[in-house]
């Protein structure tokens, strides 16, 4: 039995020893009776890193280490042109519409109310816009219902009638 446990233990040893490497391995154990035992061990992952992240890995084991990133200096410009051309584009989302209205004095209502929001809420965008014969005002750019829904919650006890609806969206800031 102690040979057994012997043999096992030097197994996981070789296995953790050779995680790094891609041949396969064959070992030659001998214990105290001369008698020998064989072993052929192939390589394997080491899995106390499946599902860590190295940069926090690095962080929280070694406080003096730190991770550099070297790239080109084009890929600085290019983030920043990404960043321009994606506020050009449109994705499908969410927004809040406060108003939606033909009457006569629709027009001077949807500016009122959109005067009144960005009072109310500086940080919410808005857009306030007129599709014949119909003035509408809807307010955010959210990527999910669950978004909006979060922020209707706030905004429906200033505007009651607020609804969600679902709109193309520009990209709203992560």
């Amino acid at each position: 039995m102690k040979q057994f446990l012997t043999f096992i233990l030097v197994i996981i040893g070789i296995n953790i020893a050779s995680a790094q490497q891609t041949e396969v391995n064959t070992y030659a154990i001998t214990n105290n009776t001369d008698s020998t035992v064989v072993a052929t061990v192939k390589p394997t992952l080491d899995s106390l890193l499946i599902g860590v992240n190295i940069v926090n890995y690095v962080e929280l084991n070694n406080s003096t280490g730190s991770v550099t990133v070297n790239h080109p200096s084009q890929i600085d410009s290019l983030l920043v042109s990404q960043t321009i051309s994606n506020a050009e584009k449109k994705i499908n989302g969410y927004r809040i519409r406060l108003f939606f209205d033909n009457k006569q004095t629709a027009r001077t209502e949807s500016e009122q109310i959109e005067e009144e929001f960005k009072l109310r809420f500086p940080t919410i965008p808005i857009y306030r816009t007129y599709t014949n014969p119909f003035f509408k005002i809807v307010i955010g750019d959210y990527r999910t219902k669950s978004e909006a829904t979060k922020a209707l919650k706030t905004i429906v006890q200033v505007y009651p009638k607020a609804i969600i609806v679902k709109e193309n969206i520009s990209f709203p800031e992560i």
